[in-house]
């Protein structure tokens, strides 16, 4: 046996083993500290490959879960505490610990869509099963509790969408002016990764013109949203043109971006009209090409443009679809096929573009030639179009409310979307 695998462990006597998992450290003035080697040898382990633990650190006001890489010092197996330090009364658990090359594994559930490693500097994201639970991270990450029974369902894919159109590619970002947007986004993040929307980072970009505004733009988005932890002061741009301005979230997770684009590189889910939607909501536009057909204008990431035209002309595949500039997609559906979209609402999330892609349709030839004789246009035309426009009118009432939005903009809104 090597010496340094029956080491003193930084002194045994400066720390205290208060049961066979739990323990007080002894942190030395480079934060780091060792795990007991009577925990050590309660794990089946190979101490001559890479090890990696998954530990509860608690203290005054303080509860977390944290995967720390071992290493060897001396005659100790230690793991770093800098990001822990200045809490009080520390204590640690040891929830697992294993060989690196088992934590590396991937399996056919949701881990699969798990990279090994991230993109850009790589370093390892590791798996540990927890329970009910996986819990997915790595040094120097911030972990996510991901549950094994995930359903990878409509509303799941909706979200996914709604990232491929407004989150982060190269940082975990999401961004968007609508609060039904921001809050399914909110409902995917705490149903499949355990991030809290009281807990994530935001802030509100707005014009400038809104410099005055910063209480009720906070206001709005409090009540509309549940975010709090809100940044200090507006961001401003002169394009902003949202009356309440744009939300943007900072998720700080890596592993968690990691995660979204590899699902995002998952072919499997192309054809899905969820991820569509949620993609329509976000990044496309109906425009009234003639006054006999109406064509859906999608821009995108160009540094992404093999992923964007991949679900594009998948989804699309019986329309013709056209790169028009280097970063906008201009898709052709005829009657037919608009048609459906609209009866499938595949704007839905968004409450405007649901709202313009539906009158234009209405208001098509075609369609007032065909309306009194199908069932299905005539009811969303008395039903469900009138039902759009109050979803509408209520968000910019609760705007108007809070002195965002005014009584004549009601009225000009109210005067466009009315059908001729």
């Amino acid at each position: 046996m090597n010496s340094w695998k029956r080491g003193k462990n930084f002194n045994r006597t400066k720390y205290v083993l208060k049961n066979p998992r739990i323990f007080i450290p002894h942190i030395r003035s480079n934060c780091h500290a060792s795990v007991p080697i009577d925990i050590i040898d309660s794990f089946n382990l190979d101490l001559d490959k890479k090890i990696v633990c998954l530990l509860r650190i608690t203290g005054k006001d303080f509860n977390s879960v944290r995967i720390k890489n071992l290493s060897r010092e001396g005659g100790s197996l230690i793991f770093s505490l800098k990001l822990e330090k200045g809490v009080h009364e520390l204590e640690v658990e040891v929830l697992d610990i294993k060989n690196e090359v088992d934590v590396l594994k991937r399996f056919k559930d949701i881990t699969k869509f798990i990279p090994k490693q991230t993109s850009g500097t790589p370093t390892p994201i590791y798996i540990f099963d927890n329970k009910t639970n996986y819990i997915v991270g790595g040094h120097f990450k911030k972990e996510l509790t991901i549950p094994k029974t995930i359903k990878l369902d409509g509303a799941f894919l909706t979200a996914l969408g709604l990232y491929l159109a407004e989150g982060g590619k190269k940082e975990a970002s999401f961004t968007n002016s609508w609060p039904r947007i921001i809050n399914i986004f909110f409902d995917f993040l705490e149903k499949n990764f355990n991030m809290k929307r009281e807990t994530i980072k935001a802030s509100i970009f707005c014009n400038p013109s809104l410099k005055n505004k910063q209480d009720e733009l906070e206001l709005f988005w409090k009540n509309e949203t549940g975010v709090q932890n809100l940044a200090k002061k507006l961001h401003f741009g002169k394009n902003s043109r949202s009356a309440c301005g744009t939300l943007e979230l900072y998720l700080c997770s890596k592993t968690l971006k990691e995660i979204l684009v590899s699902l995002l590189g998952s072919s499997n889910f192309y054809k899905e009209f969820n991820l569509i939607s949620g993609y329509f909501a976000g990044d496309a536009s109906p425009i009234l090409q003639t006054k006999y057909s109406i064509t859906h204008h999608i821009t995108f990431d160009r540094n992404y443009k093999n992923l964007y035209s991949d679900v594009i002309t998948t989804f699309f595949k019986d329309c013709p679809v056209r790169l028009v500039t280097e970063n906008k997609f201009v898709i052709y559906p005829d009657w037919k096929f608009n048609k459906q979209l609209l009866l499938n609402d595949v704007y839905w999330p968004n409450p405007i573009n649901r709202l313009k892609f539906a009158k234009k349709f209405l208001e098509l030839p075609r369609t007032k030639l065909v309306i009194k004789r199908d069932k299905e246009l005539d009811v969303y035309k008395r039903k469900v179009y009138q039902s759009l426009v109050f979803d509408a009118l209520d968000h910019y009432k609760k705007l108007m409310r809070l002195r965002l939005f005014s009584n004549d903009k009601i009225k000009v809104f109210t005067d466009e979307y009315i059908l001729h």
